[in-house]
């Protein structure tokens, strides 16, 4: 391989997972996720002067090349028939076709680090076609690397992954005593004041990486003893920066009252990923390809039971990854993609476990030192969920026994770039392909940084400025959800601020202006530009019951201004429970539409269900007993106000507490006086929210078009 190629490989193997910046919302894993991208591109456009060379090149054919162009292309069938947003799919930094397209293009270079030396200069007149040429017979012609030599490239890439892991381990050490938690830094570095602070970006993705070095290094210290051989410094200071990192890193994560959303651990039951995956099979179409990448949280909603309501992630209203790797795969791309993924398994096992006769010894050794980090990976492939990190240790570990395997003089393939217009259309193809594909990209890298710079218009209140940069950032990338749902947002607030002079309370205005037609026009506009981005967010993944729920809650904030608002909310409500009817987020905020539009006997159903799905959370009770008072059941009232008391802790929430006690002995005054309630008792901590009603008149008389509706495309 070059010189050049070398260079590039071993600059993205090293720099990976080091490689963050702060100028994009998450500063982590999208910024890898860039950077992989366009360092692939990169290593495919230095393919080209070799192709324009002239000389014959020596392609090696790989057990594992198949295998890995089949997973490929399994993700790739997923994203086309099953993925709702296909670019937001292909885009997906955790388990999408850009992203293992760019580790197989990884994969390929590092597992032919010495394979592509010319063999035969070549010239234009050539008479003899070089595949038929008889380089089986001469295998000196073929340049075939070494032992020694292929053992040195390994040596080399193992150095650079040891030198990238020593930086991250040392980080780990130093941040694990937060020696910056004192110190004066400006918003975009508060991170650093963070103990669990990591390049990787979450500390399971640390225990995982760290994990990965730590099994690898003792491998090779108890090879290197077998073997009575001193082990190089490298290898001892890695194993020994790695363990301690990974005991400080696994010490945040235990020890406790740990936050798990803000550790990264913030994931599925097991079981339920389980189920997921188990439930694609009840359609052909999705058990052979998949619900689609980048899909798993619409399966997820269905499966889930009403245990999952006890768990303390259930207020998390999308899981978008699995418990496992594996379940991922199978949910998202199906049973082709299982198998191929399965296929990759069996095939780096024949490696580790090759027997050809003359090379048993290697192969031997191969099993010794090979054999833990392919048990590691497959454990963490089971128990953990997938990810940059996760994919590039794995693709990594294939490149390394790829390089390993003795090639025969029959997986031999000699490609004759003299031929001008193969070369010349191989070229110009790569080139178009990497810069089309580096154009698209970096559109959508660019639009994630727009929109982070909006995020910071928001935190400094400058409304103009977050408005024109969710603005660009969606005309760069039009297909990201999450652009769309906060521009809505942003639009909604636009118009509340016009609408709030002249909704205040008469006492609070010192003047008695009238809205005018040109500020009818400007609430009208933001209103109708909230709805069409929020049904924009809908239009790309309809089964999203967050969608919905903020559709529901824009009609919402209009009701009382727009005629029909009520009835759009209502409806966005129930489309929202459709999709996730477990959640009883969902069931609360509908009943407390109809509850804020006096429909008591609606509002008391609705809170109903949203106990019997979470018959802990102390604000349900509290609802369903005021929409009982008001509905002048006031045995009930009483009773439902009794069961919030009981998950109230005085302690954590003296003022819910007080608040609720109080209501209490106004209920009880209603009460006939041969009624009896039970003593509350105080359990835990919830918040006690009550529904405002909406004005029953408006000031603002604003329309929408038949288009505003939620059932309007």
């Amino acid at each position: 391989m070059s010189r050049i190629k070398k260079i590039l490989i071993f600059f993205i193997i090293f720099l990976f997972p080091l490689f963050f910046l702060t100028i994009t919302q998450e500063f982590y894993l999208i910024n890898k996720f860039y950077f992989l991208a366009f360092g692939s591109l990169l290593l495919l456009l230095s393919l080209i002067p070799g192709l324009l060379s002239g000389e014959t090149i020596v392609w090696q054919k790989k057990p594992l090349d198949m295998p890995i162009i089949l997973f490929n292309l399994t993700t790739i069938i997923s994203v086309i028939i099953s993925s709702p947003n296909k670019v937001q799919a292909l885009l997906n930094p955790n388990f999408g076709p850009v992203l293992i397209f760019s580790l197989t293009v990884m994969y390929f270079f590092l597992s032919r680090l010495t394979s592509d030396k010319p063999a035969v200069k070549t010239s234009p007149d050539h008479s003899r076609n070089i595949l038929e040429a008889s380089f089986i017979d001469n295998r000196s012609r073929l340049n075939l690397p070494s032992k020694s030599k292929i053992k040195e490239d390994i040596r080399a890439i193992l150095n650079i992954l040891f030198a990238s892991s020593i930086i991250i381990s040392l980080l780990t050490i130093v941040f694990f005593f937060n020696p910056l938690k004192n110190l004066s830094l400006s918003e975009s570095f508060q991170f650093l004041k963070n103990s669990n602070f990591t390049p990787l970006g979450t500390p399971l993705n640390l225990v995982i990486y760290l994990g990965f070095f730590v099994v690898l290094t003792l491998n090779q210290l108890i090879q290197s003893a077998k073997k009575n051989q001193s082990p190089t410094t490298l290898e001892v200071l890695t194993f020994v920066l790695s363990f301690s990192a990974l005991s400080c890193s696994l010490y945040n994560i235990l020890k406790p009252n740990q936050n798990p959303f803000l550790l990264g651990i913030a994931l599925p039951p097991y079981r339920l990923s389980w189920y997921a995956a188990v439930e694609t099979f009840k359609n052909p179409l999705t058990g052979l390809f998949g619900v689609g990448v980048d899909n798993f949280s619409n399966i997820f909603t269905k499966v889930k039971d009403i245990a999952y309501n006890q768990s303390p992630y259930w207020q998390v209203r999308m899981m978008s990854l699995s418990h496992s790797s594996l379940l991922q795969i199978l949910t998202e791309a199906g049973l082709f993609g299982l198998l191929a993924f399965i296929l990759i398994l069996v095939s780096f096992t024949n490696l580790i476990f090759y027997t050809g006769d003359a090379e048993k010894k290697l192969a031997e050794n191969q099993t010794r030192f090979w054999l833990p980090i392919g048990i590691y990976l497959l454990l963490i492939f089971l128990f953990f969920p997938p990810g940059p990190v996760v994919f590039f240790l794995l693709f990594v570990f294939l490149a390394l026994i790829s390089l390993e395997y003795p090639t025969k003089e029959n997986e031999m393939v000699a490609i004759d770039t003299s031929d001008n217009i193969l070369s010349y259309a191989t070229s110009i193809f790569i080139f178009i392909f990497a810069s089309l594909s580096g154009y698209l990209l970096g559109r959508s890298y660019w639009a994630e940084f727009v929109y982070k710079k909006s995020l910071n218009a928001w935190k400094t209140n400058n409304l103009g400025e977050l408005y024109n940069d969710q603005k660009e950032a969606i005309r760069l990338n039009p297909f990201l959800e999450k652009l769309h749902i906060d521009f809505s947002q942003t639009n909604l607030i636009l118009a509340n601020n016009v609408i709030s002079k002249y909704t205040k309370p008469q006492k609070e205005s010192t003047t008695s202006a009238q809205i005018t037609d040109q500020e009818k026009q400007i609430i009208a506009q933001a209103i109708q530009a909230s709805i069409a981005e929020a049904k924009a967010a809908l239009s790309l993944n309809s089964g999203r019951a967050i969608y919905w729920e903020n559709l529901a809650n824009i009609y919402k904030s209009i009701i009382g201004l727009i005629q029909g608002a009520e009835t759009w909310s209502i409806s966005s409500y129930q489309r929202a429970i459709v999709a996730d009817p477990i959640n009883p987020t969902y069931f609360l905020g509908l009943g407390g539409l109809y509850y804020s539009l006096r429909q008591y006997d609606d509002a008391i159903r609705m809170f109903e269900q949203t106990v019997n799905l979470k018959p802990d959370w102390a604000n349900a009770y509290y609802n369903l007993a005021w929409a009982s008072y008001n509905k002048g059941d006031y045995v009930r009232a009483v009773n439902e106000m009794q069961n919030a008391i009981k998950l109230v802790d005085p302690k954590l929430a003296k003022d819910d507490y007080e608040k609720a006690k109080k209501e209490l002995e106004e209920f009880k005054k209603k009460l006939p006086k041969n009624a009896i309630s039970p003593t509350p008792s105080p359990a835990q901590n919830k918040e006690l929210i009550l529904p405002t009603p909406f004005p029953t008149s408006s000031k603002l008389p604003i329309t929408l078009p038949k288009e505003a509706s939620p059932e309007a495309k």
